[in-house]
């Protein structure tokens, strides 16, 4: 309740919000009254905060609807929406679709609020204004909206999905886009931001063949240096990329403010079994660095080529230079040893030789 009045967001939604207490209904009406948009699923706040039956549900007043106490009455109903929503807080504009076979409960009945699409005479979508702001009731639940698209390819509830929170001033962040440069139906992506840098993993649809290439078009949120992290290659700057996306393996990218040119490693030339090693990393970079925070993992082969892996670990550095030291043990191989740094977030990699000498006795 304290995070919706003291920084709300432009909308909150609540799936299969059926419990709620006394204090969290009247903050949820607070927020919308202030002018933020809430969107619920199937019959919210159902139960108080001990999942105790209300006599009637708290919230059904702010979503503009009436429904008696108990579970409802579940029916499959083909739904049609329309097109607008204007002058209910928010403007929708929708597409014509249709939705076959969506689950509704028939027992919710329209009070103050309207409805954009109905399932015969049932509500399936209501808008209901309220003070500066607006909630919105899907008489259906959430789980539908990851359906199976049509045989065109059509998500019917996706574009619901879109047109609803674009009226709020939502926009994805990332986007994936077909060969037609639509929304690739069924893809799916998961970013997030680490300093300067935001990072994307992007799937599309399952298929029968998971490994066969689905070529989309992915939209970043500006103009940015993009690379490619699984195969550690620099794309360019710009704010969108073609790719294959294969679904038995998610495609990682990066966008950074600036293009990293080189990683410099220092480190001393031999040392002795028994002392620590000093590395200097330094990434070169070429653009705005001031909120860089890379992220650089540094491992350690042993002469014998094989990884030393409890020598390993993974350094976030605040701005562009590092360091570690490797507590090389007294009964270490001498020999030459390898040591290889590489910048995870655009992977650009550099090694440093060492020579390991045997310790004095």
């Amino acid at each position: 309740a304290g995070i919706l009045s003291q920084k709300p967001p432009r909308a909150l939604v609540m799936p299969h919000a059926v419990a709620l207490s006394d204090k969290e209904a009247a903050a949820l009406e607070a927020y919308v009254r202030g002018g933020g948009t809430l969107v619920a699923d199937v019959r919210p706040a159902l139960a108080d905060g001990n999942c105790n039956l209300r006599p009637r549900p708290a919230l059904e007043e702010l979503f503009g609807v009436e429904r008696p106490a108990g579970e409802g009455k579940p029916a499959k109903l083909d739904v049609s929406f329309e097109d607008a929503a204007e002058g209910k807080g928010m403007d929708v504009s929708l597409p014509p679709m249709a939705v076959p076979g969506l689950t509704l409960d028939s027992a919710v009945n329209i009070a103050a609020g309207r409805p954009l699409g109905k399932g015969g005479e049932t509500p399936a979508f209501i808008v209901t204004r309220v003070g500066k702001g607006a909630a919105v009731l899907l008489n259906f639940s959430f789980h539908e909206y990851r359906s199976t698209p049509g045989p065109n390819g059509e998500r019917p509830l996706f574009e619901l999905a879109r047109a609803l929170f674009g009226a709020t001033g939502i926009r994805p962040q990332w986007q994936l886009l077909d060969v037609s440069g639509t929304p690739l139906p069924g893809g799916r992506v998961s970013a997030f931001t680490h300093g300067g840098c935001q990072i994307l993993g992007a799937l599309p649809p399952a298929t029968e063949n998971r490994k066969a290439p689905v070529p989309a078009t992915i939209i970043a949120p500006h103009r940015a240096h993009l690379y490619d992290l699984r195969a550690s290659k620099y794309l360019g700057e710009a704010d969108r990329v073609k790719a294959d996306l294969r679904f038995a393996s998610a495609t990682v990218l990066s966008a950074l403010p600036y293009r990293v040119t080189a990683l410099d490693v220092r480190a001393p030339r031999s040392v002795k079994a028994g002392t620590a090693c000093e590395v200097r990393m330094r990434l070169r970079a070429v653009g705005d660095t001031t909120r860089a925070k890379p992220v650089i993992r540094l491992t350690v082969l042993g002469p014998d080529g094989e990884e030393q892996w409890f020598y390993a670990r993974t350094l976030y550095p605040e701005g562009l230079e590092a360091s570690a030291s490797i507590p090389f043990a007294l009964n270490d191989t001498p020999g030459q040893w390898l040591i290889v740094c590489r910048d995870v977030l655009t992977g650009t990699r550099t090694t440093a030789k060492v020579s390991v000498e045997e310790a004095s006795r």
